[in-house]
């Protein structure tokens, strides 16, 4: 299997390189914007974290845990894209950061050398074969972390799948039905297993428990407020009608908009749609208007806090947003029929849990404001937080690696 891959890679990789930096930014900034602080051939051993880009947000719990058992320990991360560098670059806990080399046996042995590793933690997705085939190999335990299956795989995705698996020592899954789902791909002979959660739980009550306040103290919650958080144009289009009829039958009190960007040619559109209402901006303390429009970045997680229910945006679009922040503040989250990349909002919508609402028109979102309104806040908070932890978890399957 490892020659059929590295043919294929081979006969493929001078196409990506050639064409694709012709047709997308992402490629041209993958490979002309890859900063490094990483010591080369350190003889002090490494724990090496692998995050392709938002999957360092499942990473980051795990290596404030590490840090906290000690902080003497060297951790290195390496990164596939660079829209997360700044991210990981600035986190307290990465030592040192490398962008992650094409996928060759010799770029493999070489990262490997220049880490020295002692154990790689892979963040959810991003394992590369040759590179795990290598770790392998030279004895090197790995571990996959905060596993979950996220749509079926055909022929070639399984055996893909299932030789990079085989080549692990560990995989730590988020639920037993990720576990059940993926385990025909695992050998008898192959990684062993254990459903330990999802790490970016963990992270989610660390922001909780050091916010710091940013929001100016006139913000005063009143009772039945809803938050669209993240909020897209399409999302818009769907929501809007129906939230003006719930403020005109105080079946809603205040509604806060916090578009995904802020631009203000939207800004001005639903200043005009609401206009029937007393609508104001956050930059301008407006915070006694019916509808208040987040017209800055960086508040959305705490703004949560005020609200009695939630729609998170990108759910009408193309994928919902986070749901997780939401859920941990206790409110009850309507979201869009496109939301299945969320493991999260396909949990809690099912599995005898209704804390996530999906809605597919104008008319559900109205009817299911109405419905889920009054839903326990601090049960679904506990429920969140039950589920925390992970992390914690994940160290104690890498100690019993390299025990």
């Amino acid at each position: 299997m490892i020659y059929l891959y590295r043919l294929s890679y081979a006969l493929l990789l001078p196409f990506y390189l050639f064409f694709g930096p012709l047709f997308s930014k992402k490629i041209r900034d993958w490979l002309m914007n890859r900063p490094s602080t990483l010591r080369k051939d350190s003889k002090r051993k490494a724990i090496w974290i692998h995050a392709s880009s938002g999957e360092f947000e499942h990473a980051k719990s795990v290596i404030r845990q590490i840090k906290t058992e000690d902080p003497y320990e060297r951790v290195v991360v390496s990164y596939s894209s660079p829209s997360y560098y700044d991210t990981i670059s600035k986190f307290e806990g990465v030592d040192e950061y490398v962008p992650l080399p094409v996928d060759t046996s010799a770029r493999s042995l070489s990262i490997i050398k220049s880490i020295n590793p002692k154990v790689v933690l892979f963040a959810r997705t991003d394992v590369w074969p040759d590179l795990v085939y290598q770790l392998k190999r030279k004895k090197i335990p790995s571990i996959l972390f905060a596993k979950v299956k996220t749509k079926p795989l055909n022929f070639l995705e399984k055996t893909f799948t299932s030789f990079v698996f085989n080549n692990l020592s560990h995989i730590s899954f988020v639920s037993k039905n990720d576990s059940d789902n993926l385990a025909p791909l695992i050998s008898k002979q192959g990684p062993s297993t254990s459903i330990d959660g999802d790490p970016r739980y963990d992270e989610v009550f660390y922001r909780k428990k050091a916010l710091n306040n940013k929001l100016d103290i006139s913000l005063i919650k009143e009772e039945k407020t809803l938050i669209v958080g993240s909020c897209w144009d399409k999302d818009y289009q769907v929501i809007y009608n129906p939230i003006k009829k719930l403020l005109s039958e105080n079946g809603l009190n205040k509604v806060i908009i916090a578009p995904h960007e802020i631009d203000e040619t939207f800004i001005e559109k639903i200043r005009h749609d609401f206009s029937v209402f007393k609508v104001g901006l956050y930059s301008k303390k407006e915070f006694d208007s019916k509808v208040l429009i987040i017209d800055k970045v960086g508040l959305l997680f705490e703004l949560y806090s005020k609200a009695d229910i939630a729609f998170v945006g990108g759910s009408f679009k193309s994928k919902v947003h986070s749901v997780l922040e939401p859920l941990s503040w206790g409110l009850p989250t309507l979201v869009g029929p496109k939301h299945k990349n969320s493991h999260e909002a396909i949990r809690y919508s099912s599995d005898g849990f209704k804390f996530v609402i999906p809605v597919t028109d104008s008319k559900s979102f109205h009817d299911n404001i109405y419905r889920n309104l009054k839903q326990d806040k601090k049960l679904i908070a506990k429920t969140l937080e039950t589920d925390s932890n992970a992390s914690l978890k994940v160290l104690t399957a890498v100690k019993n690696l390299i025990s």
